[in-house]
Order: C-alpha cells, then sequence, then structure tokens
C-alpha cells in the first residue's frame, strides 16, 4: 500500500489589470481592486518545518486583510505585478522577509493615508 499523500492547496491567484482574486476550486473567495488597496503587508509563518510567505491587503479603515502566500499559483505574478502598481513597494521587500529564517519579520509594504 503507498504512502497518501494529502491533497495539494487549489487555492490561486488570478492577476487582472484593475487587481486580483483568489479562487479555490473555481470559487472566488475574494476580489482586490490596485485602487482600493490601503495597506500591503508581507510576513513570514512559521510552519515548523519551513516558513511561508504571506501577502496582506487590507481595503477599507477596518483591520480586516486579505491573505495570500507564496505556494498559491500566481503568487509570482502578482509581486511582479505589485512592482508595477505600487512603485514605492521596495524592489528587495522577499529578501528582507525570508531572513532571518523562522522570524514574523512583519513589514508594512505600502500604505495610503485616508
Amino acid at each position: 500500500m503507498g504512502t497518501q499523500r494529502a491533497e495539494p492547496d487549489q487555492a490561486e491567484i488570478v492577476v487582472t489589470t484593475d487587481g486580483f482574486a483568489k479562487r479555490w476550486h473555481g470559487r472566488e473567495l475574494f476580489r482586490v481592486h490596485w485602487p482600493s488597496v490601503r495597506e500591503i503587508r508581507a510576513y513570514k509563518r512559521d510552519l515548523l518545518t519551513r516558513d511561508l510567505i504571506c501577502l496582506a491587503f487590507r481595503d477599507t479603515d477596518a483591520d480586516e486583510y486579505f491573505e495570500v502566500h507564496e505556494e498559491m499559483v500566481g503568487f509570482d505574478l502578482l509581486r511582479a505585478r505589485l512592482a508595477e502598481v505600487f512603485p514605492t513597494v521596495p524592489a528587495g521587500w522577499f529578501g528582507d522577509v525570508a531572513r532571518p529564517a523562522f522570524a514574523t519579520n512583519l513589514t508594512v509594504l505600502f500604505r495610503r493615508e485616508s
């Protein structure tokens, strides 16, 4: 009998001209529009044996963030698009968040003042 593997995370990021959507098994979980973004945070989650780099987007004054992470299909395209849409996002943010290992390294990449 073979080893069973957990079903892979089917969440994906779909980047569009005006923002992006997070989808799970074809169902849209949320959509973020570039002009509505108030804040973008980058950080790491410690998963014991590895880290997971995440981005969180806030589009209102509420303390609610929409999270995506590096293992999702479309994350690299989203990273590239951030540099185009938000030119003040530091170019080396990914490496800065990645090191040192197993530290959260919370970084605000973008904030629009009200």
